[in-house]
């Protein structure tokens, strides 16, 4: 990964291995979303992983890449890095429960209009099939598995690629027909 303003300065960099991958790049809390569960995480040697003559400003090419490609060809992280515990985290708030009702927020619009939001796929599960969800003070007219399981037009939620869910409108822009964005409350409940 190559977001990384801190590049040169005092950040440093580290391997996370999670479910049979492994992220490489800057400790700056763009790993977050896989922190919980990883199997391990290593702070990177910098002065021996990288390229010889590396440069203070691309670290991507000179560091990161290097060092997934020895990975990828089969290194043991410990070649590279030693173990830590110890890495920056970005906050992400959680969904929480209000009597019956599961309250979220949405996190980002994506290029499509869609809102994703804060509450995955396990957060839904006590909810059961049958879900009703508002957002912006209205209700998604159908809980689906796939943006085209309803008519032109319709708002829709979804558990998307990301396994979080999203309300979408059907070949629509949801952020614009319902007027909402980053942080809009969201809430879900069965059915009754």
């Amino acid at each position: 990964a190559v977001v990384d303003p801190g590049v040169g300065g005092l950040r440093k960099s580290i391997i996370i291995k999670t479910n049979g991958y492994y992220y490489v790049g800057p400790d700056n809390g763009a790993f977050t979303p896989f922190l919980e569960g990883a199997d391990a995480i290593y702070r990177i040697h910098e002065d021996k992983a990288g390229l010889p003559n590396r440069s203070k400003t691309f670290d991507g090419r000179d560091l990161f890449a290097p060092v997934a490609a020895r990975l990828a060809a089969g290194a043991d992280p410990l070649e590279l890095a030693e173990a830590t515990q110890q890495v920056a985290r970005l906050h992400i708030p959680r969904p929480r429960r209000e009597g019956k009702t599961l309250v979220g927020q949405v996190l980002y619009n994506d290029h499509f209009g869609n809102l994703i939001t804060n509450i995955h796929a396990r957060d839904l599960s006590p909810y059961g099939n049958e879900l009703e969800v508002w957002v912006g003070g209205r209700r998604a007219s159908v809980f689906s598995e796939t943006y085209e399981d309803a008519s032109l037009g319709t708002t829709i939620a979804l558990v998307g690629s990301s396994g979080h869910l999203e309300v979408a409108v059907s070949q629509g822009n949801a952020a614009a027909q319902l007027g909402v964005g980053k942080g809009e409350r969201v809430k879900v409940r069965a059915s009754t």
